[in-house]
């Protein structure tokens, strides 16, 4: 999946490049109940981890991107139509997070995506596809900095 540059509504733009938003290699996931096996350890890190909200190439509405700058990565919801008004009214409840055992999980023509929190760590893996098992970026983010992420957004998006 690759994020393009889009104009500026929230947050921060960043640049495409060729290896944007890839893992190290594909994660397979077939089942959820794998989740509690899977080795943290293929996850990136994302350090400078934040969440914006950008306006749509020819301006039907915006999309919601989970962006880190210092490895390159981009996660777009590209079926999301209208981010920014869907989560004005949210609170911290309403973020997408899961469990190791009850993940959060979305998926839609050409796209998917797992979110999951294992101790103080969120776990996110996302993919082009939403016909087979694998995700080609997988990220991970510290517990806080993925809340403070989003009550920045959710603020954001009230003014």
């Amino acid at each position: 999946m690759q994020c393009r540059p889009a104009s500026r509504v929230t947050g921060i733009d960043i640049p495409p490049s060729a290896s944007e938003g890839r893992g190290r290699t594909q994660l397979t996931i077939q089942d959820f109940r794998e989740i509690p096996s899977i080795d943290p350890g293929r996850f990136r890190v994302a350090s400078d981890f934040s969440i914006e909200v950008a306006a749509r190439a020819g301006g039907l509405g915006t999309v919601l991107r989970l962006v880190d700058s210092g490895i390159d990565v981009c996660i777009e919801f590209p079926w999301w139509g209208n981010a920014e008004e869907d989560i004005s009214n949210w609170t911290l409840h309403d973020i997408p997070l899961g469990t190791v055992t009850e993940p959060y999980w979305d998926a839609d023509q050409g796209w998917r995506i797992l979110i999951w929190k294992a101790n103080a760590t969120v776990f996110i893996a996302s993919g082009s596809s939403d016909e087979d098992d694998t995700y080609d970026t997988f990220i991970s983010v510290v517990e806080d900095r993925y809340r403070k992420a989003w009550v920045g957004v959710i603020g954001s998006s009230r003014s």
